[in-house]
């Protein structure tokens, strides 16, 4: 009865620490995420940007 109860503590350790290895994978993903949305955002911006002025520019 002791080594059950025994394994049922390690098996909650594990899966909270398993818990709290993605919790912490999915915060940097969602940070890094976030910040490579906002960088292609720009870029996709100052590209368009580019694009028009040089049209602009071809058509006067």
């Amino acid at each position: 009865m002791h080594v059950f109860r025994f394994e049922k503590k390690l098996i909650r350790s594990c899966t909270f620490r398993a818990y709290s290895v993605f919790v912490d994978i999915y915060h940097f993903a969602f940070v890094n995420g976030g910040i490579l949305t906002v960088y292609s955002n720009l870029t996709l911006q100052s590209i368009s940007k580019l694009h028009k002025e040089t049209a602009s520019g071809q058509e006067s």
